[in-house]
């Protein structure tokens, strides 16, 4: 008897998993590629570097058209403001420690804590007259356990003055 046989039944095929186009994959590698381009071009090219005064004042034409961050004490005797059709203009000079000196224009009100002596942080484009034209000032004001010339704040005289438990150093 020769019977044939069926053959033994092959299970279903399972379909396919949907396949994305190759190009997706290169697509999306080089949308994400160009984040990251566009992320360094902006953090090395779009921010202001932070220099001591002493560089830029000794060797100014190296910083022409930089936007700049300089920090210094603005100069007794220095400011002198101006203001034309209702535009502010000061002009001030920043220097340091060491006696460098850079000018400063600054076309906008100047902050209340502006005063000659203070220490300012200065941001802006370094021109090619050899000056910053400020776009930010930023002026520190003096601690409020100093004197405005600096020094330390006399706790016991402050006490006797205002006869009251002003607050001292602590121990």
């Amino acid at each position: 008897m020769n019977e044939m046989s069926e053959p033994t039944p092959r299970p279903p095929k399972r379909p396919k998993p949907e396949q994305k186009p190759a190009g997706v994959g290169i697509i999306v590698g080089v949308i994400v590629a160009v984040g990251i381009a566009i992320v360094l071009v902006v953090a090395t090219t779009g921010g202001s570097s932070a220099l001591t005064l002493g560089k830029v004042a000794a060797a100014p034409e190296k910083y022409e058209n930089r936007k700049l961050r300089v920090v210094g004490m603005i100069k007794h005797g220095s400011t002198s403001s101006v203001s034309e059709g209702g535009k502010a203009e000061t002009r001030f000079a920043l220097v340091d420690d060491e006696g460098h000196e850079v000018p400063i224009v600054y076309r906008q009100t100047l902050p209340d804590p502006y005063k000659e002596g203070r220490t300012a942080i200065v941001e802006g484009t370094f021109t090619q007259a050899g000056g910053l034209d400020a776009s930010k000032l930023t002026v520190k004001c003096p601690s409020k356990y100093q004197t405005e010339d600096g020094s330390p704040v006399d706790y016991d005289a402050y006490k006797k003055r205002y006869d009251s438990d002003s607050p001292g150093p602590r121990s």
